[in-house]
């Protein structure tokens, strides 16, 4: 199986605010920074997914894509942190995350384990052999650890600019 994955582009958010489930637009003037490969990769892939959050689904709009939403593909849900600043949410917790960044779980939010459960559970019900997928920052660490066998900590300092592209391929069994 091969997943072509791509993040969405900039949302239209200041800068600093930790954000996750909220759902917002994406910044349009960003939209044509997305990488061009992925207009190419559209007609070589069997199925189109994306995130239904709206910075994920303007980008495929904005691509002419037709696709399926599919809510295991969303960000990671930070709870009570949802639309604070970082510098508003206290370092105690902040250094508790870090302390256990697979199991912590956020205020009447999600761990990332449960994450990396959501998106096992997509991988696992995926019909097609290549698959593109829009999705979140979140979602693509998830896929690092449920398919290249990263730990969470190695992951926890890789990132991947808005509108980027990462190319998995795997056995259909994950883990």
């Amino acid at each position: 199986m091969e997943l072509h994955v791509v993040r969405h582009t900039r949302p239209d958010i200041e800068e600093g605010i930790c954000y996750g489930r909220l759902d917002m637009d994406c910044d349009h003037k960003y939209l044509n920074t997305v990488n061009n490969t992925i207009t190419t990769l559209v007609q070589s892939v069997d199925g189109v997914y994306c995130s239904p959050l709206k910075r994920c689904t303007q980008l495929a709009d904005y691509l002419g894509l037709t696709y399926l939403t599919d809510e295991r593909l969303q960000e990671i849900d930070f709870g009570l942190w949802e639309g604070l600043s970082w510098n508003e949410i206290d370092a105690y917790s902040i250094d508790a995350w870090n302390r256990n960044l697979l199991y912590y779980t956020f205020p009447n939010g999600e761990s990332f384990y449960q994450l990396c459960q959501r998106v096992r559970s997509f991988l696992q019900s995926l019909q097609c052999n290549n698959a593109l997928l829009i999705t979140h920052a979140g979602v693509i660490k998830a896929l690092e650890v449920l398919i290249n066998k990263k730990t969470p900590r190695d992951i926890s300092v890789e990132t991947i600019g808005y509108g980027g592209y990462i190319h998995f391929k795997h056995a259909l069994k994950v883990v």
